[in-house]
Order: C-alpha cells, then sequence, then structure tokens
C-alpha cells in the first residue's frame, strides 16, 4: 500500500533468521539471511518475504498471470 508518495516496505529478517524467494525455475525456497549482495538484491527486487506462505501466495500469483497472458490471442 500507499503512505503519503512512498511505498510500504516489508521488514527484512534480522541476520541469522531464514526467509523466502521464489527461484527462477519457480519454486519456493529459502535461505538464512547472512547480510550478502545475493539476499539484498532478493529483497529490493521484492522477492524476499519472512513467510513461506507469502511467498507460495505470490509465486501461485505469478503463475495465473503467466497463464493468462499466454491465453490471449497474439496481437501483431
Amino acid at each position: 500500500s500507499l503512505v503519503g508518495s512512498e511505498m510500504c516496505i516489508r521488514d527484512r529478517v534480522a541476520t541469522g533468521e531464514r526467509y523466502w524467494y521464489i527461484t527462477d525455475k519457480m519454486q519456493v525456497t529459502s535461505d538464512v539471511e547472512k547480510g550478502t549482495v545475493t539476499s539484498n538484491k532478493r529483497y529490493l527486487a521484492g522477492n524476499y518475504f519472512r513467510r513461506e506462505k507469502d511467498a507460495i501466495r505470490i509465486l501461485s500469483e505469478e503463475i495465473e498471470i503467466r497463464r493468462n497472458f499466454l491465453a490471449e490471442p497474439e496481437i501483431r
């Protein structure tokens, strides 16, 4: 949601805690926060979830969006 003109950003987990993300193979997996460049990139891209069920929900919605896109007639 928006607050003023800024987006609300979800909190990161503490160092040493587990977080979830969606892989390039479209699977939900987890990692432990170590403050790495990789985890920071996932966070900034919005591919960083405190709860597994949130990552699963987003993945399901992404799959549905792609399915709908692929079902559209191609416009040339």
